[in-house]
């Protein structure tokens, strides 16, 4: 949950409205297009887009204003007069491979060419500043996983696993082995292994100290590692530069659907963060940003917000 106070502060700074701090960080724009991923509320005001702010140099560059129209036209749908359709990509650069391992290494390469140096440095604000401002986002959380896994293999520095302790409810009808606990990755759950490394971005996936802006989707970089807690760094928000330990703590999941029975998990709350969801994207300020597109968008709503952050 994030509270409204939280989205008119912008650098430490709580501004009078929330127009004010979305106009500060050049975020201020029509809601329409974001209909198809954003849950509307009935106290939000409708405003109307004017001017494309990221592409106000039009002039000078005749393929800024063709890319402007044709950006406006796929977030109204004019591309889709079906249920399901194909969209052409042309005004933007892609990649194409058959091997789905070496276009996963193509998009890293593309965003995060200098982690190896960045990571060895062992500067931390230079660090923050670089993984705040890029990231590799697809639409289902499979593929992120699959990202994230292969990343910090490859990145620099001594390789720490963190693995889960899993068990049923006492009062479970039913025995399940602890390989069947394993496998299971409920929403909102981190999985049974995790690989970290001092250095990479983590995201937190619950919300774990309000009050303290420890909440669902702060995104922090990993300084020390201790077999049950990490101390991060926080990279973005109001409390940005601000150290936290995260500890492991007890997940509950409550009359699964798969296991007919309660199930806990306990774990370090995070995700590595090199690669993150194209809702989860909203809101992060994201200069250089990889498409992953293994599999198809949900609507033209989506497809919209993934090519704005390109």
């Amino acid at each position: 949950m994030t509270y409204f106070a939280t989205l008119k502060t912008v650098d430490g700074k709580r501004l009078r409205t929330f127009c004010l701090s979305a106009g500060q960080l050049w975020f201020l724009s029509s809601d329409n297009y974001y209909s198809a991923s954003l849950m509307d509320a009935g106290t939000w005001m409708t405003e109307t887009l004017r001017e494309n702010l990221c592409l106000l140099d039009c002039d000078s560059n005749p393929l800024n204003s063709e890319f402007a129209v044709w950006l406006l036209l796929i977030g109204k749908g004019a591309h889709q007069d079906k249920d399901a359709i194909r969209v052409s990509l042309k005004k933007v650069n892609n990649i194409s491979h058959p091997s789905e391992e070496r276009s996963i290494s193509k998009v890293k390469k593309s965003v995060n060419e200098d982690i190896n140096n960045i990571i060895s440095q062992n500067r931390p604000w230079d660090s923050c500043q670089y993984f705040k401002e890029r990231g590799i986002i697809s639409p289902l959380n499979a593929n992120i996983t699959k990202i994230n896994t292969s990343l910090p293999s490859s990145a620099p520095g001594l390789k720490h696993n963190s693995t889960s302790f899993d068990k049923m409810a006492e009062d479970s009808p039913q025995a399940v082995s602890e390989e069947v606990l394993k496998s299971i990755n409920p929403p909102g759950f981190p999985g049974h292994f995790l690989e970290l490394k001092k250095g990479i971005p983590v995201m937190l996936i619950c919300n774990l100290n309000v009050a303290k802006g420890l909440v669902n989707g702060t995104c922090m970089l990993v300084q020390n590692i201790k077999w049950h807690v990490l101390k991060c760094l926080i990279m973005t928000g109001a409390r940005k530069g601000i150290q936290d330990l995260i500890p492991k703590i007890t997940l509950n999941l409550e009359d699964d659907e798969e296991l007919r029975s309660n199930f806990t998990r306990y774990e370090l709350s995070v995700n590595v963060a090199f690669a993150i969801t194209i809702n989860n994207s909203q809101g992060q300020p994201l200069a250089i940003v990889g498409v992953y597109l293994q599999t198809h968008v949900f609507a033209h709503g989506q497809l919209y917000v993934t090519l704005l952050r390109t």
